[in-house]
């Protein structure tokens, strides 16, 4: 048996805590279309789903799920990844396995990645980042 060569991190609740931020976010789309904020469900579901899945499923009835899910395409993510907060000791758990192992992320975010990675001062930390624009079926 080989040794471990690689070390790959969920995002969202494992780099991150980020519920306040996908509760922020999906909150300011409901808004857009005068919906009411997100009830404990649809936050939960939002947390742990693609951002398609997630319009599909807070939308669902409301008849706005295609024109929310265009606006989140345009709109721009970058306010709320402030409210995306490091778990702790993270850059220096990551510090630490750099040398010895691989490092990867395994992610249901789509295009946002890059930006949390970038903002928390992470970008370059990791080999490669997988997000769910890259596979057919996310996780």
């Amino acid at each position: 048996m080989r040794g471990i060569a690689v070390v790959i991190f969920d995002c969202d609740g494992v780099l991150f805590d980020s519920r306040r931020s996908n509760t922020a976010f999906y909150n300011h789309i409901r808004a857009r279309f005068d919906l009411s904020p997100m009830n404990e469900d649809e936050e939960a579901f939002a947390h742990m789903h693609t951002a398609d899945e997630s319009i599909r499923y807070i939308f669902q009835g409301t008849g706005y799920e295609q024109e929310a899910q265009a606006y989140r395409m345009e709109m721009d993510y970058s306010p709320f990844v402030q409210d995306m907060v490091p778990e702790p000791h993270l850059r220096e758990v990551l510090q630490t396995l750099k040398p010895r192992f691989g490092l990867g992320v395994a992610t249901n975010r789509s295009a946002t990645i890059s930006e949390v990675l970038r903002r928390h001062g992470l970008e370059g930390m990791f080999d490669i980042v997988v997000s769910s624009l890259d596979v057919q079926k996310p996780k």
